[in-house]
């Protein structure tokens, strides 16, 4: 069953994104220009798959999977 979406506080300091495993596993990371403070509304479809929407910033909606 779906579970009422939830507010969350994100402090983001750097991203990347990461391939193959990423640097310590014979991956590649390319640094991405994020950072700073924001809110957004996620809902947990499953225990590895979550949706989102940025709530104070342009609205961009998200799909994040949990790596086992």
């Amino acid at each position: 069953s779906f579970t009422s979406p939830k507010r969350f506080r994100a402090v983001i300091r750097h991203g990347g994104l990461c391939a193959g495993g990423g640097r310590g596993a014979g991956g590649w990371c390319a640094p991405l220009p994020i950072s700073g403070v924001g809110l957004f509304d996620g809902l947990y479809l499953d225990d590895r798959l979550r949706i989102g929407q940025n709530i104070n910033g342009g609205g961009a909606r998200i799909v994040q999977v949990r790596v086992k």
